[in-house]
């Protein structure tokens, strides 16, 4: 009981916090001159004033900067949308629908007050949740009518947003097969290769790694748990992580430690594609629904199969020197007919509209995302019906495990994000009741 009471204090305290912190930013926004803000916004586009003359069609306001400002509609299908990020358009007769992303949210900026009948809410969150971790909870997705997010649930899903198609699992480019890789075992000091530069996440993936650390031996070049040095011409993550001498670098190991930094259903990052790019086995912790999107029953070595990072490492000396155990991992590059099984997966790919860089075909996803709502807009004033679209935004859309120990997953992580997802759960609470309210307008950047 005494626990009981201490967690429900605790609990207590941090509603508390947050809803004081609201009340703070509400009182000071009551004297914020929010025209000095706009006139520093910098625009690069036409004047306001001009295309108050010129828009004659439905206006979709991005809560963020994320995309570039543009001077006339955006052409979607039989039907176009002025798109923008300048927030002087809200509340303008022509504003229909607002973009938010998920990266740049905050509960302390919300176009309040929520005008549900006329405005259609939409959510581009492409990423994990610790950007803004109130999106793991269903009172926060349930504001929006819209979303793309890596689920596959979302009105556009972003699942595979990293792999470019079938073709690239099953690409030779890179492949250096089992006996030339113990002929490397001069150049490359371990079975085992570990590249990340993002320490403190949900996963608390350092945690095991670092258990791992014990029993084989782990080349580390990030800035997690380092002990090598990538050269320099492709230390830079932003340009070379995906780049063909860094591919060629890392197809050297045996083992690649694919671990994400947050444990999301269909939450699937280059981590563990470019493992299976170049033919190295991945060592996988993250999104408990894989097994749907591998190319095939056995394509990566999961760490939730095993007890403890030691049975881990058990398993992995066995594969080292077997052969066939090992190649027995790599059907999708050396399988004699069907290299992928996964039909999930095959249609999926084959049945995605937008590309993933400059060199394939299509629109890319933020620009179908866009047209999805433009054309909710257009179906929604044609209807004239408040209950548009008909698939409804729900924890599906976005779900998310809390923090827990990657080592023993019977435990809370001692990291600090199970303390964060409790705040997230208040703070969840608190934009949801503010939202329903329809309370009045607190955000920085607003009229």
């Amino acid at each position: 009981m005494p626990l009981v009471r201490i967690g429900w204090i605790t609990i207590s305290v941090i509603s508390v916090v947050v809803i004081v912190e609201i009340i703070f930013e509400i009182y000071f926004e009551k004297n914020y001159d929010h025209r000095k803000t706009f006139e520093e916004y910098g625009y690069t586009t036409k004047d306001y004033n001009t295309l108050l003359t010129e828009i004659e069609d439905p206006i979709v306001l991005w809560w963020s900067e994320l995309v570039p400002e543009r001077s006339e509609a955006t052409k979607c299908g039989d039907v176009s949308c002025f798109f923008t990020h300048n927030r002087k358009f809200k509340g303008h007769p022509l504003q229909k629908a607002i973009i938010f992303y998920g990266s740049h949210m905050s509960v302390l900026d919300v176009p309040l007050p929520r005008d549900r009948d006329h405005t259609i809410w939409a959510l581009f969150h492409e990423e994990s949740p610790k950007n803004f971790l109130p999106i793991v909870y269903e009172k926060t997705l349930s504001m929006f009518d819209l979303t793309a997010t890596f689920s596959r649930h979302s009105h556009l899903p972003l699942t595979l947003q990293y792999l470019e198609n079938a073709e690239a699992l099953q690409t030779m480019n890179y492949f250096i097969p089992f006996e030339e890789k113990d002929m490397l075992s001069a150049q490359v000091t371990a079975p085992v290769l570990y590249i990340q530069s993002s320490c403190d996440v949900p996963s608390d993936r350092d945690m095991y790694v670092k258990q791992l650390m014990k029993y084989i031996k782990i080349d580390s070049y990030g800035e997690c748990l380092n002990n090598k040095r990538l050269p320099e011409d492709i230390r830079d993550p932003a340009t070379n992580f995906m780049s063909d001498k860094f591919l060629h670098f890392i197809a050297r190991y045996k083992f690649i430690i694919a671990f994400e930094n947050a444990i999301c259903d269909d939450y699937i990052t280059e981590k563990l594609w470019r493992s299976l790019i170049v033919g190295s086995i991945p060592i996988y912790y993250g999104s408990p629904t894989i097994m749907d999107w591998l190319p095939n029953n056995k394509s990566a070595i999961l760490v939730t199969d095993f007890a403890s990072a030691q049975s881990l490492a058990t398993h992995l000396y066995k594969v080292i020197e077997d052969r066939s155990a090992y190649n027995s991992y790599l059907d999708h590059k050396l399988g004699s007919k069907t290299k992928i099984s996964n039909v999930r997966l095959l249609n999926a790919l084959k049945q995605r509209h937008w590309k993933v860089d400059e060199y394939s075909a299509g629109p890319y996803h933020i620009e179908l995302f866009e047209c999805q709502v433009c054309q909710a807009v257009h179906n929604k004033l044609a209807t004239r019906k408040n209950n548009f679209p008909q698939k409804k935004v729900s924890q599906d859309h976005f779900r998310c495990e809390n923090p827990v120990s990657s080592v023993d997953r019977r435990k809370k992580s001692d990291n600090g994000w199970s303390t964060e997802w409790q705040i997230a759960k208040c703070e969840s609470l608190a934009l949801s009741a503010l939202v329903e309210s329809k309370s009045e307008n607190y955000t920085k950047n607003s009229t």
